[in-house]
């Protein structure tokens, strides 16, 4: 679970600070070598919430993953207190309960993204339905979304609606908005 949540997260471009005395994946080893993630290596303290984000968030952790043991409730009770306390988006292991946010499962391909959640109840399941939908795209969407995009520009040159006129219509250039063509 720790491999895919830090792989996820820097797959959205942040970069990780893992406490745990023992480093988690060997294949972290990389990761801490290029720079692309902290490992401090020693056991968590609440305090590690405040000592551990960036610089211009008065190092206040943007957001926490816990993923203890299932022994370790009562630790992980504590930090979900206190990250709600800081206001700090938790997330935690098999524990829906002690969760401000819940993962999900994604595909991205281009501009197309795709994300599925069970709410901490099934992530396995999440996953599996991931795959599914994911086999029956076509292979190209990006190209696809690509040129929707592009044929929507169009639509809205020759209908010469400005960028400006667009944002006061109902929803803007919203995906779910009103659409419009004369």
């Amino acid at each position: 679970i720790t491999t895919l949540r830090i792989n996820t997260i820097l797959e959205n471009g942040a970069k990780p600070v893992v406490i745990s005395k023992e480093l988690p994946s060997a294949t972290f080893e990389e990761y801490i070598k290029e720079g692309k993630m902290i490992w401090k290596q020693k056991s968590f303290v609440l305090e590690d919430l405040r000592t551990n984000g960036r610089e211009e968030v008065d190092k206040i952790v943007d957001k926490c993953f816990v993923t203890l043991s299932d022994k370790d409730y009562e630790l992980k009770k504590t930090i979900y207190q206190e990250c709600l306390k800081l206001r700090i988006p938790i997330t935690t292991t098999d524990c829906p309960e002690l969760c401000t946010f819940t993962m999900l499962s994604t595909y991205v391909k281009g501009d197309f993204g795709l994300g599925i959640t069970t709410s901490g109840k099934g992530c396995r399941l999440a996953n599996r339905m991931k795959r599914e939908i994911v086999n029956s795209i076509p292979s190209n969407i990006d190209k696809i979304i690509e040129n929707i995009g592009t044929l929507k520009h169009k639509i809205q040159k020759e209908d010469n609606i400005e960028d400006e006129q667009l944002n006061d219509l109902i929803g803007g250039s919203e995906d779910d908005s009103m659409t419009t063509s004369k």
